[in-house]
């Protein structure tokens, strides 16, 4: 926590005024990247998926720690935490998946496993 308040310009007192604990710290840097990749497919400007790439690839650049806090950090979170996390970024996905369908309609969805 001290590297986080030294990164931040604040003391650690203060990340945990803010913050209960580490884990609380690291749910809500999942969930603020995953904000703005929601944001992101919500907003992205016109038709076509170029626009949709390239507005979520501008946030995993912006915020490549999220998708490693996402992918390697979130099952260390207690199921208070990681519940609502997985459910956020459930909604991301939906999201992502219906701009899909409505820009490419005759495309099905690929089958996992080995094709």
């Amino acid at each position: 926590m001290a590297d986080v308040a030294t990164e931040a310009g604040v003391t650690g007192p203060a990340v945990y005024r803010h913050f209960f604990n580490k884990e609380a710290l690291l749910a809500a840097a999942i969930s603020s990247g995953l904000d703005e990749v929601e944001l992101a497919v919500i907003t992205a400007p016109g038709a076509g998926l170029d626009p949709l790439v390239r507005a979520v690839a501008a946030v995993g650049l912006r915020r490549p720690d999220m998708w490693v806090l996402l992918q390697r950090e979130s099952r260390f979170l207690s199921p208070e935490l990681r519940g609502p996390v997985q459910d956020q970024f459930g909604r991301v996905v939906d999201g992502f998946s219906r701009r899909l369908r409505r820009e490419r309609p005759t495309s099905r969805p690929r089958t996992r496993g080995c094709s």
